[in-house]
């Protein structure tokens, strides 16, 4: 019991920063992501992972669901998800999922550079044994996962950066294999922009 909340501990500290894979559906957008290949390793030496984050090339106004996270993904969304059996909790900045030790949470930041960390915490393989940038709807964006080959835990999250002050964090976690929240976590963030109109 202890382990599984530490795990938990750890997940949300990589914050301010799913069991069906989305498949495509009305509520679906269509996919924009470019993904960008992990670092690579010659022999011994690993090639480190950039440390400054790419800055967006266009401003996202948020105003539209600020103070109503919740809001941002609508019934059918969130049932393409497979989050309309969790519990729901709307805090100002973030809407919170849960069962059991399932989580699931979209942060909307309007304030904060949400690739800021993720870049600093790059080369911490225990914060990010994955990083793999790519964009979403043409926003630089980040992915990273805490326990990619873990027999007992699943999680994933991504930061995309919606101009240079602001952005959203998505995270999915759970004490269960096998669930994908990268596919999950990165479907949610795609259908937040679309609503805001990115």
């Amino acid at each position: 019991m202890i382990r599984k909340v530490m795990i938990g501990i750890m997940v949300l500290a990589t914050a301010c920063g799913t069991s069906a894979d989305p498949s495509p559906t009305s509520a679906t957008p269509p996919s924009t992501t470019t993904p960008t290949a992990p670092p690579s390793s010659s022999g011994s030496s690993v090639v480190p992972r950039p440390t400054m984050p790419p800055t967006a090339s266009r401003t996202l106004d948020m105003s539209r669901f600020t103070g109503r996270t919740c809001e941002s993904l609508t019934p059918p969304q969130v049932a393409t998800l497979g989050l309309g059996d969790l519990e729901r909790l709307d805090a100002t900045e973030r809407c919170h999922w849960s069962r059991g030790e399932t989580t699931f949470d979209v942060d909307l930041l309007p304030d904060k550079n949400t690739l800021l960390r993720p870049y600093q915490e790059a080369n911490d393989l225990n914060r990010a044994a994955v990083f793999e940038p790519f964009e979403i709807r043409g926003f630089p964006a980040v992915k990273r996962q805490m326990f990619p080959n873990d027999n007992h835990t699943s999680d994933c999250n991504v930061s995309v950066a919606l101009g240079p002050d602001r952005g959203i964090y998505v995270a999915g976690f759970s004490q269960s294999p096998g669930v994908d929240w990268c596919a999950k976590s990165v479907a949610a963030a795609e259908f937040v922009i679309q609503n805001l109109g990115g």
